[in-house]
């Protein structure tokens, strides 16, 4: 009798240190954290004023010179008392293009600055009268052209040029009066977009055996195993 209950006894207790340890096994399975969905990517767009291809000049501008006449040669030093002066250029392949001419004298005074515009080829020759009662003073001259790309004006040529033999200073101390025009877009440095960063995927409850269940598991399977060999001594003895 009390061995047939001591075999019960350790066949439940068996049984239910299995059950148990099945239960936490589906358990786990379903509370195992999902697998991160990853964050799509989204191309980072342009930068703000960066242009998709770089702005290119398809006109030409050649044989910018001052002159003593409409179309004649290059003068670097005019006769003290000259009265007109003439800027003169060749362009080709303008289209609606602006260019601006500006003439200061040896104090920074500007003298003379226009814009205009240019289509097609040809020559320009503008004339400047002396602004000493139509007189151009013994001094040293600055004449500089502009071009636009873009909406955005450029320094392309600076012509130094004296009237009555005048020495000639060093260009930059007479540049630096010009206020300097923007880089180009594509030039300028830009901050590079901010990625954006992923929310974390909320994370589950552990997965896997407990550890409580193992050690009471554990404990289970010892008093199993003493009890089923007090059984086995007890009938021998009874025997």
């Amino acid at each position: 009798m009390r061995k047939g209950f001591v075999l019960a006894l350790a066949t439940f207790a068996l049984a239910l240190t299995l059950g148990m340890l099945l239960l936490d096994i589906a358990a786990a399975d379903e509370l195992a954290a999902p697998t991160p969905t990853p964050v799509p990517r989204t191309p980072a767009p342009p930068l703000p004023g960066f242009p998709a291809v770089k702005p290119s000049i398809t006109f030409t501008v050649t044989n910018f010179r001052m002159s003593d006449s409409p179309d004649g040669p290059a003068i670097t030093d005019f006769p003290a008392g000259i009265e007109k002066v003439y800027v003169i250029f060749d362009y080709a392949n303008m289209q609606e293009d602006q260019m601006r001419v500006r003439v200061y004298d040896g104090q920074g005074n500007i003298l003379y600055d226009k814009v205009e515009t240019y289509t097609g080829s040809g020559t320009a020759s503008i004339e400047l009268t002396g602004p000493d009662n139509g007189v151009f003073p013994t001094d040293f001259y600055l004449t500089n052209r502009y071009i636009f790309i873009e909406g955005i004006e450029y320094l392309s040529e600076s012509y130094m040029w004296t009237v009555g033999g005048a020495p000639t200073p060093v260009l930059e101390e007479v540049v630096v009066m010009t206020p300097p025009a923007p880089p180009p877009a594509f030039l300028t440095p830009m901050a590079p977009p901010e990625q954006p960063t992923p929310t974390p995927a909320p994370e589950g409850p552990g997965g896997g055996i407990s550890t409580a269940l193992i050690a009471g598991g554990g404990a289970l399977l010892v008093v199993l195993i003493v009890l089923v060999w007090r059984a086995v001594r007890g009938s021998k003895a009874t025997s």
